[in-house]
């Protein structure tokens, strides 16, 4: 019964999944790769907005309820991938908002980290490998937060810290909340431009 019930829930997490990036093909079609600077940032902002805060956050829920085991099983999530899931980044609103208000300067950022992970990872695939994608992402912000080498060490071997780093101060938490952001985003045009 209960392999009945994981196995429905797992069919409809991925119908709702594929549904909304449907949804957003439909919106989007891009007809060759994405160029992102602040103009087009601009235009996207709300539908980026709504990609983070419904179904990211919803993504993130679902992970966390789940756990790492069903994550591993069901998606094929590294349990370093799982480790570095930015939990902490919907614990405070007011601070996603002010992380929205300066998007715009980190439209060199996303195209950049955007292209790097096409070159070094994706080569000529038309997939997401997500837990590859979950894993350079995280090491883009630890490369970008301000600590410590030794805290850099501990945050790239053991990804889990990160959260408890922000909450206890040692990662400023503006910081974090800009490069995971950004870092939503960079996964947004990703999965934008393998949908053509």
């Amino acid at each position: 019964m209960f392999i009945k019930k994981i196995a429905s829930t797992g069919r409809i997490a991925f119908l709702i999944s594929h549904l909304s990036c449907i949804i957003m093909t439909i919106h989007h079609r891009p007809m060759h790769a994405t160029e992102v600077t602040i103009a087009r940032l601009h235009i996207d902002t709300p539908d980026i907005r709504r990609c983070v805060m419904d179904r990211i956050n919803n993504d993130l829920k679902k992970a966390r309820k789940w756990g790492k085991g069903a994550a591993h099983f069901f998606a094929g999530i590294s349990h370093y991938a799982f480790d570095a899931i930015p939990f902490e980044f919907f614990v405070d609103y007011r601070a996603i908002d002010t992380a929205f208000r300066h998007l715009e300067e980190g439209a060199a950022y996303i195209q950049e980290t955007k292209e790097l992970f096409k070159r070094n990872y994706m080569g000529n695939k038309k997939k997401l490998n997500q837990s590859q994608l979950a894993e350079f992402l995280y090491n883009r912000v630890v490369d970008r937060v301000m600590v410590t080498d030794e805290q850099r060490a501990i945050l790239r071997r053991e990804p889990i810290k990160m959260d408890e780093f922000v909450r206890r101060g040692i990662v400023r938490r503006d910081e974090y909340m800009y490069y995971t952001l950004l870092n939503f985003v960079v996964r947004y045009y990703l999965e934008l431009e393998i949908k053509k």
